[in-house]
Order: structure tokens, then sequence, then C-alpha cells
């Protein structure tokens, strides 16, 4: 990880990842034994330089002809400056320096399994008090610990928080999660939280990519929850947002499809830019969760965020491979997709679920869980976190950072977890980290994409949007 100006930093990208500390301690260990064999030999040298002397001894020196005291004072000097003794000091400080490393990361582990501890423990009982609030009934205890780490859990929450209000007591968050549960998905609900660890005859849910999910038998229950048929559907006069020429522009074209920027619910922009070489390039900017209710009209919602989390194909990916289509995007024009929170999870299910069909060549996310989708190799991700949003970290998995995928951190004085998860908190970490990380390696690779779909300066852009609606049931 690096760490420069302002508090952000920046992990993932080309070289390691990851440290086996156990390999680190033997290094740690090889290095003083060579350390200590060096010096050994060194002592041999010298030993070896004064016994061309006649006696062997230095009181000999001043009995020896010219050409001997030169050879002798030749001889000490190399083994003084580019002896065995010179590389052995040198491994031990390698070694004392490893030894530093080794201690740094052990303790951050240590840090870290306390922090995620406190989260659990902070998270269980947050989501017991919407399971009791719901009338849920009871719930197991590794059902609560995983479902608090869940999407669904934590856009709940969230939409809890809105509604109550910071430092509310537990009457009024109780009040504010009963208005949050429809009654109708209590049972639905139920079923989800006591069903998300697994069970002897129902196991863990494995997805279509092969990799296991953390909700345990979430497909079956999203079945349980009534859905409409969507449609992606043309804003017409569509508010025609700037081109943008940064990750931070990106990310204010995201905030400005939001309807309290005047855009309609569930709405997906789509930047065609015109490079002055005449090639064609796209940016989709895709908001977040809209409505906290399940199925219903507005595909922003609860469904979404679940299927999501669940690997699931969702209404509103559907609606931004749609919204491609209708635009006019071709398989080999370059395209960026961007999304803010659920946005971001859309995103990276569109970048999935492309490859043939559009060239996707970078995805940025801001505040946004990972999802359970295999990216393909080669696409650029970047995604931005503030360390006091929870709900990137609803997911209840770990950042996946690798070559191809970066995430950048920043801390921030937050008010409350809305005011942390806010997309203009984002932007502005997008601006630091284009200032303080410029030219840091893990950075490049995005950096060099980016370039490519956003053009040189003269770079036009045409916007349309597309609102992703459920209609009558199905």
């Amino acid at each position: 990880m690096t760490t420069w100006g302002d508090g952000v930093r920046v992990s993932g990208g080309p070289g390691p990842t990851s440290v086996e500390l156990d390999n680190l301690a033997a290094a740690c260990r090889s290095l003083r034994a060579a350390s200590h064999a060096l010096g050994a030999a060194q002592a041999q040298l010298v030993a070896a330089a004064w016994g061309i002397a006649p006696s062997g001894t230095p009181a000999a020196l001043g009995g020896m002809g010219g050409a001997q005291r030169v050879a002798v004072d030749e001889a000490l000097r190399r083994a003084r400056d580019r002896g065995p003794g010179v590389v052995g000091a040198a491994a031990e400080d390698a070694a004392v320096r490893l030894r530093r490393v080794v201690e740094a990361y052990d303790g951050a582990e240590s840090t870290v399994t306390r922090l995620v501890d406190r989260l659990l423990d902070a998270g269980s009982r947050r989501v017991a008090t919407l399971a009791a609030a719901a009338d849920l009934g009871p719930v197991p205890v590794g059902s609560i610990a995983l479902a608090a780490g869940g999407a669904l859990a934590g856009a709940q929450l969230a939409a809890v928080s809105r509604v109550a209000g910071p430092g509310a007591t537990a009457e009024v968050v109780g009040r504010a999660s009963r208005a949050q549960v429809p009654q109708h998905l209590v049972g639905p609900l139920a079923a989800l939280l006591q069903g998300a660890a697994g069970t002897a005859d129902q196991p863990r849910t494995v997805l279509s990519d092969g990799t296991v999910g953390p909700f345990g038998t979430l497909t079956r229950q999203v079945g349980a929850i009534p859905t409409r048929a969507a449609s992606t559907e043309r804003v017409p006069e569509p508010a025609q947002l700037p081109a943008p020429r940064s990750t931070a522009d990106v990310l204010r074209n995201v905030a400005a499809s939001y309807p309290r920027a005047g855009a309609p619910p569930s709405t997906v922009s789509v930047q065609r830019l015109a490079h002055p070489d005449g090639s064609v390039a796209w940016v989709v900017e895709v908001p977040g969760t809209q409505s906290g209710s399940f199925g219903g009209g507005t595909a922003t919602d609860m469904t979404t965020n679940t299927r999501l989390v669940a690997g699931i194909d969702d209404d509103m990916s559907d609606g931004v491979l749609a919204a491609l289509d209708a635009a006019g995007a071709r398989p080999d024009e370059p395209v960026l997709l961007a999304g803010h929170s659920q946005g971001g999870m859309v995103a990276m299910t569109v970048a999935a679920r492309a490859a043939g069909r559009f060239d996707v060549r970078a995805v940025v996310t801001a505040g946004s869980p990972d999802v359970p989708r295999r990216i393909p190799a080669g696409v650029q991700v970047r995604s931005y976190r503030i360390d006091e949003d929870l709900v990137p970290q609803t997911d209840g998995r770990a950042d996946v950072v690798n070559r191809d995928m970066v995430t950048v951190r920043r801390s921030i004085p937050a008010r409350d977890v809305a005011h942390a998860h806010d997309v203009r908190g984002y932007v502005r970490t997008a601006e630091l980290a284009d200032e303080a990380l410029a030219g840091s390696p893990a950075m490049r690779g995005f950096d060099a994409e980016l370039a490519r779909v956003l053009g040189p300066p003269g770079t036009t852009a045409t916007t349309q949007q597309f609102s992703v609606t459920r209609g009558s049931s199905s």
C-alpha cells in the first residue's frame, strides 16, 4: 500500500499484493546466518593478509621490505572496502529491516482482526435490532454475522439511518425499521437471514462463476420476492453532461444522474465521446440505490441490491446493456463504466457480462461493495473507498486487489453513515487521488485506459439517458 498526501492510500496494481510472514521470518534467519558466515570470512581474510609478514604479526611490518608492506596494505584495504565483511554488514542491516517489516505486518493483522471482531459485533447487534423490529423471530448468531456483512443488511441499515437520523433511540430505530420492511416481505426476509449461513440440507449457494456466495440459500429467497417486468426507456431531452477529463469528472456525472440532480429515477447516463481523430468511445454513469423497497417500480431498489450481491442477473445491469445497445455503441469502441454505491456493483456486473458484446476497458466504483463476478483479464478497475463509509464493507469480503484491480482509500471526518457514503465525498477523493498519486505504479494501468476512453483535449460528448423501470406485475 502506498500512502501520499491528504491521507489518500492506494493498494493493488502491478506488484505483490500478499505477504507470507513465515517466509519473511525464514528470510530474516537466512540473512542473519549469511551475515555471521561473511563476518567469519572477513576475519580469515585479514589473518591471511597479515600472514604475508615474516612472523605473521602486525609488529613484523616494521621489518618488511617496501614491496611486502605495499602488498599487505593493499590486501587489508581490499578486505576493508570490498571484502565479505562489507556484504555481511549489509546482510545484517537487511535482516533488521526485514524483521521490522514482519513485525509491522503482524501488528497490522492483529489490528485488522480486532477491528473486524468489533465490526461484526456491532453489525450483529444492529441486524438483531432490525430482525426484532421487523418481528423476524430468532435469528441464528452465525446468520446474523453473515447478514451483517451483506449488502441487504447494509443498505437496509443505511435506509433506517436516513429515516431515524443520527443519535436515534432504539424505539425510533424500531419504528423506522418496520417502515422500511414491507409486511409481505417479512417471511422471505426471515428465511433469508436464517438461511444465510447454510445448513446440512441447504448448502451455501454456488454461483454461476464457480465461487461460493456468502448468503447460502439467497438465490432461493430472491425468487420469493415479487418482481415486475422491467423496461429501459430513453429519457426525452436528457441533460447534456460535460465531457469528462478525469475520474473525478466521471463521478460528477454519476452524481448528476441522481433524481436530486433532476434525472428521473433509475437513470443511466450514456455519453458518446467523439475524439478529434474521429474515433469514438463511451462512458456509462450509473447512480446508486434510490428505494428501500423490494420489487417496486424503481429498479434501483433492494431487489437489485440483493441480486447483485448474490451474483444473479438484475434489472439495472440488464438496463445498462440495453442502454448501450440503444445508444449505438459498437463492439470495437472502448467503454468506461462508472457507478456509485449500487451503481458500482452494476458497473462490475456489466463488465463481467459484456465480454464479446462491448469493449469494456475500465470500471470505476465509488462506495460500492464487491460482487461475486469474474471480470475479464485486462479490464482495469479502480475502487474508491472512504474508511468511515460502512456500505462498501457490507459484502462481507475483503477488498479485491490485484494487477488489474486497485483500491484507493481516504479517511474523512464523517458526521454519520449517510455523510460518509455521499457521492460528493467520493468526487473529492478522486480529485485528491489524481493530485497525490500521480505517477504511482499502481495507478498507471487504469490511467492509460482512462486516457484511451476520454481522449485528448478537444473531445466532445453527447449524452443520452435511459430510465430503467418495472411495469405491471409479471
